[in-house]
């Protein structure tokens, strides 16, 4: 279902070149906080900002070819600016709020709809999530080629050309995860899932950081087990002795203090940076129940127990500290309901790792960033809203089975 704009003009099909070349567009924008900081970018317009002005061009592009506007991009754009909206209507009037509040509306928007615009059908999911998973290999290959430590001391944390070490531990989750379920659906090959999957298991201990870690393996365990459809029970345990090994194989050879970071969660102790993050969630929780309408987005700081940490780390904190208890209800509900479709549609390969992503990146949500961090969640419950209005790819192989799901997304003119 469609939202008709005008008269579709005629056009050529879209060359495959030109499908992959904007899906590559669309990841590095996704990705440019890595990347705006080389040397190679110094003097240039801002990276990101750049990526984001092509990928509105190529959304305005496709919109103008096909004369409509899917039915999912309006109503999850409605959805999504609701409840954003109050708080940007009551922020505070200073730079943090003020950048805060207007690259949500924008870049926080972009990349919500850009994937339920540009993606036609689960071959073009099927090719977006490989796009990214590449362009996050590429931040995760740099941890290794260049490792470049957080601190001077022996041992500490790698970051690579990653903006932080969360950063490169959620690029290199993702890089894990897409692998796992490839090997999982048979997707791809053993050797190149083993090595894709080793890539990104020794970036992500390499990191240190525990939430993408932890987020990681609770995400493809979930989305292992309440995916519908039936899978090979030998190649999924495969799969994840693949998983298993790699992560073993990441932790020892991991900088020392990385591995001191993550021993404190397997060993359940805690340590300052636990503490800090413990403080910002009860300071954001006190914060919402005083003010049920919201201190406004970038308002957290005024309550924060640490002045230089302007957030809470916890997304569903800051709707709720920031924005009031009724975008918050909205959020989740939305979230919820996305959530659960993307299960149901997860009964092949694009539908399974979208779910899984998804799950991944809602709980990386929940302990670390902000919401313009977290712009990445947003491009997944895109994702995740195509997967459920497209029809699952048909194997002949036998390794997953399919159901017929209603194809809700043709563009039909209305």
């Amino acid at each position: 279902m469609s939202v008709a704009i005008g008269r579709r003009t005629r056009t050529r099909p879209r060359r495959r070149w030109a499908r992959t070349a904007v899906f590559w567009v669309f990841a590095f924008f996704l990705l440019a906080g890595n990347f705006k900081d080389l040397s190679f970018f110094a003097g240039l317009p801002d990276l990101t900002m750049v990526l984001a002005s092509i990928t509105l061009g190529i959304v305005l592009y496709n919109v103008l070819k096909t004369g409509s506007i899917p039915m999912a991009a309006v109503t999850n754009g409605v959805l999504f600016l609701l409840i954003v909206l109050p708080g940007a209507l009551q922020a505070p009037a200073t730079v943090y709020a003020s950048s805060k509040v207007l690259y949500v509306l924008t870049l926080g928007t972009l990349a919500l709809l850009t994937p339920i615009v540009v993606c036609r059908g689960r071959d073009d999911l099927d090719e977006l999530i490989w796009v990214l998973c590449g362009a996050c290999s590429l931040i995760a290959l740099s941890a290794v080629v260049d490792p470049q430590p957080t601190a001077t001391y022996e041992g500490a944390p790698i970051a690579g050309v990653a903006s932080s070490t969360i950063e490169l531990g959620r690029t290199a989750g993702l890089v894990l995860i897409v692998a796992v379920i490839a090997l999982a659906t048979r997707r791809i090959g053993w050797l190149t899932g083993v090595l894709l999957a080793a890539l990104g298991g020794w970036a992500l201990l390499a990191s240190g950081s525990r939430g993408p870690l932890a987020a990681a393996i609770a995400a493809v365990l979930l989305g292992l087990v309440l995916a519908p459809g039936s899978r090979s029970k030998l190649t999924v345990g495969a799969a994840v002795l693949v998983a298993a090994g790699v992560l073993w194989f990441g932790l020892v050879n991991a900088p020392e203090f990385a591995r001191e970071r993550i021993a404190t969660v397997t060993e359940g102790t805690s340590d300052s940076s636990i503490g800090a993050r413990a403080a910002l969630f009860q300071a954001a929780a006190h914060a919402g129940v005083q003010d049920p309408t919201g201190l406004g987005w970038g308002g957290f700081v005024t309550v924060s127990p640490n002045p230089a940490i302007t957030y809470p780390h916890d997304i569903v904190l800051e709707f709720f500290a920031e924005a009031g208890v009724l975008p918050t209800i909205g959020f989740l509900v939305w979230v919820s309901i996305t959530w659960w479709r993307a299960r149901g549609a997860a009964r092949d390969f694009p539908g399974l790792a979208t779910f899984v992503l998804m799950t991944f990146l809602l709980i990386n949500a929940l302990v670390s960033g902000d919401l313009n961090d977290n712009r990445a969640f947003f491009a997944a419950m895109g994702l995740a809203i195509v997967a459920a209005s497209t029809q699952p790819i048909r194997r002949t192989d036998g390794a997953v089975e399919l159901a017929p799901v209603p194809a809700a997304s043709a563009r039909v003119r209305t």
